[in-house]
């Protein structure tokens, strides 16, 4: 029973994610200024440094949460594919890169807050500005990555109607959204994608080998 509890609301780590994500992104706000000055200004007060770290943790967590949920969606995806599971492999692997690249967008973000706050080390403005954009380019990184994520799911899910057909079908056209994401709105159909995914997937809570008999999944 403890198992069946486990397995149903499992997925709800891919809406934890989204939601980790969506926080972070409003904690974060409009972030430093553009000038050297701005910059400075912004890394000096207490409170914007405070926010900068909740944003690291929140994205961190996100990253951890979307991990379990990548683990979850692996193994309906490596039932449904059957041996060898190359499409399952090519996604999980995704997943993985796209995690790794959105942990490593949160430590450049929080950089240049670790280095004001020290007194021991010299705060350079225009060295935090790089920092900060470089974090930007690897949430870009991490979205793009996904790409490939949703691409491997909904050739599996077409195949084997492991997902319902607008999901799988959807889901070639969010795959293209996200080879964009330096637009950054791509960044809200990638959550968008994994919260329709998480709540499919607690939705339909028959065993996976029901699924592919096709027993409910005709829509």
């Amino acid at each position: 029973m403890e198992h069946d509890r486990w397995q149903r609301w499992s997925p709800l780590s891919g809406v934890v994610f989204a939601v980790l994500f969506l926080a972070a992104l409003g904690v974060s706000g409009s972030g430093p200024g553009e000038t050297p000055e701005a910059v400075a200004e912004w890394y000096a007060d207490e409170g914007n440094r405070g926010a900068a770290f909740l944003v690291f943790f929140l994205f961190a967590a996100a990253a951890l949460a979307f991990l379990w949920f990548l683990g979850v969606l692996r193994g309906v995806l490596v039932r449904a594919e059957g041996d060898p599971g190359r499409w399952t492999a090519v996604g999980f692997a995704a997943g993985v890169a796209s995690a790794t690249l959105l942990l490593a967008a949160a430590s450049l973000y929080v950089a240049p807050a670790v280095t004001a706050g020290d007194d021991d080390f010299s705060f350079d403005p225009s060295t935090a500005e790089t920092f900060t954009n470089a974090g930007f380019a690897l949430l870009v990184s991490s979205t793009m990555a996904g790409a490939l994520l949703v691409l491997a799911t909904s050739i599996v899910a077409h195949r084997t109607g492991v997902l319902p057909a607008w999901l799988a079908l959807g889901g070639f056209v969010v795959a293209a959204i996200l080879l964009f994401a330096i637009f950054f709105l791509p960044l809200f159909v990638w959550l968008a994608w994994v919260l329709a995914v998480s709540v499919v997937l607690v939705v339909r809570t028959a065993r996976v080998t029901d699924w592919r008999s096709g027993a409910g999944m005709s829509g």
